[in-house]
């Protein structure tokens, strides 16, 4: 008796080795499709660039009401956030820096410093990525 009729009558049918066979065979297939080497990662790093691009550059040469309302609505939250830094910088110059505090935690509690920095990204960052790109 070899070691394989042993394995053979612990796990039963020629049917259930090939499933586990298979079963690990997938299992490999998955756990190499999960790490990724470097040559992969910036592969998908350009694909999912092009991708971002492609939606960018849809978007950006429409002049529909949408397209109007969503940079109104950029415009307004830098505007909004550059001035409460410009407050801040001023407070800071004349000396009450207890009240920049105040003004710090309402940019903390409102977020919009991550607002700001979703717009520079998600908004402006179409047309920094294509000058990057062209030169």
């Amino acid at each position: 008796m070899g070691i394989f009729a042993g394995i053979k009558a612990i796990l039963g049918t020629p049917k259930v080795i090939e499933t586990v066979a298979d079963t690990v065979k997938s299992g490999m297939t998955m756990w190499d499709n999960s790490n990724f080497t470097d040559q992969e990662k910036a592969a998908n790093v350009l694909k999912m660039t092009d991708a971002w691009l492609e939606i960018q550059k849809a978007t950006a040469g429409e002049n529909s009401l949408k397209s109007i309302t969503r940079r109104w609505l950029a415009c307004g939250i830098l505007f909004n956030f550059l001035l409460l830094v410009n407050i801040g910088v001023s407070l800071i110059l004349i000396g009450k820096t207890e009240k920049v505090t105040s003004l710090k935690d309402f940019i903390i509690d409102t977020n919009m410093g991550w607002m700001a920095l979703s717009v520079v990204i998600f908004y402006f960052g179409y047309y920094a990525v294509t000058n990057m790109r062209k030169g």
